[in-house]
């Protein structure tokens, strides 16, 4: 499958809402809360509009998912892209620079394409199937892939979400882990993807398709593992929002790590 437009295309309209979220992130700006108690800016809307315009008019018969825009819906075509316009609200307000514009595209319930840009860091991720994960940085783009390490892992666990379960965790794999260290947004992912960290595990229930699709791919074209905690793939058919079995990344099935 030819997918050279589409990635063209959200490549640059990942870094269109980037620049756009980094002119607010240098103003102060309010923070709103939604229902959920999840945190809401100028700059998640703002992206969200940028994002879903330019896609409905490059792509009007793909089907679009966002993160603002969060109904679980039967789609109407076999492609959907899948979007979060600010992956890392909370590393937003906080202004640590640890977030992400994601945009993935889906294909009978697969992503098969994949850009996660930081706009902080000048970071652009990008994948699609079959074809090898990469990153982009001062123009320059470079193949990426896991580390082979089995054991002294780099572990990572979420900055904004501390849990008791992580801490237990690293307890039970102690002997196997070098250091455990808080990032935030899809840029753990893609950190694993390249090579600097090797682990990460999401316990709970509340992350939802825009928040692992991009990323997917790009940790596995650079050769690493992505599933539920059951092992078994995450759909993206739009059936479910949810990713109700929480979501492990490893470098290698080989570092599939004690939970009990």
């Amino acid at each position: 499958m030819n997918l050279e437009r589409e990635l063209k295309v959200a490549k640059e309209i990942s870094l269109l809402a980037g620049k756009k979220i980094a002119e607010i992130y240098s103003e102060s700006f309010d923070v709103y809360y939604k229902d959920d108690k999840t945190p809401l800016t100028k700059a998640d809307l703002e992206a969200n509009t940028i994002i879903v315009t330019q896609l409905k008019k490059e792509f009007p018969l793909y089907d679009i998912i966002s993160e603002e825009d969060d109904e679980r819906r039967v789609l109407s075509s076999e492609f959907c892209f899948i979007i979060d316009p600010l992956d890392g609200t909370k590393e937003f307000v906080k202004r640590n620079d640890e977030f992400t514009v994601n945009i993935a595209l889906s294909y009978k319930g697969e992503v098969i394409l994949g850009v996660v840009y930081a706009p902080m860091l000048n970071e652009l991720y990008f994948a699609t199937k079959g074809n090898g994960a990469f990153i982009e940085k001062n123009e320059i783009v470079k193949k990426i892939h896991v580390s082979k390490r089995t054991s002294n892992l780099k572990v990572l666990s979420s900055r904004s979400h501390h849990s008791k379960r992580f801490e237990e965790f690293k307890n039970l794999n102690d002997e196997k882990i070098l250091q455990a260290t808080k990032m935030g947004s899809s840029l753990k992912g893609c950190s694993i993807a390249k090579g600097e960290y090797d682990v990460y595990y999401n316990f709970g229930n509340k992350t939802n398709i825009w928040d692992t699709a991009a990323m997917e791919i790009v940790v596995k074209e650079a050769g690493g593992v992505f599933t539920d905690l059951n092992g078994k793939a995450i759909c993206y058919d739009g059936k479910t929002l949810k990713n109700e079995n929480g979501f492990m990344i490893l470098n290698s099935m080989r570092n599939e790590l004690k939970r009990e």
